[in-house]
């Protein structure tokens, strides 16, 4: 049997996470940012919206490498 988030708390939850990727914009902390962007995606992958996951990994791939440049 397979969990789905409802959709009040899916979005509960992404507006959570991204004021947290916010929060470490502000922090100057690019690898907590992937992290928190990451967990974002797997909650889009719970509630079956796999387009969103994987805009969001594309964005937190391209975030893991600007410390890589540095």
């Amino acid at each position: 049997m397979q969990t789905f988030i409802t959709q009040n708390n899916f979005k509960k939850a992404i507006d959570a996470g991204n004021e947290l990727v916010k929060k470490s914009e502000i922090n100057n902390n690019p690898l907590k940012k992937v992290e928190i962007i990451n967990q974002l995606s797997s909650l889009y992958l719970k509630n079956n919206d796999q387009s969103g996951a994987i805009k969001l990994l594309h964005e937190s791939y391209e975030i893991a490498k600007i410390p890589a440049k540095l």
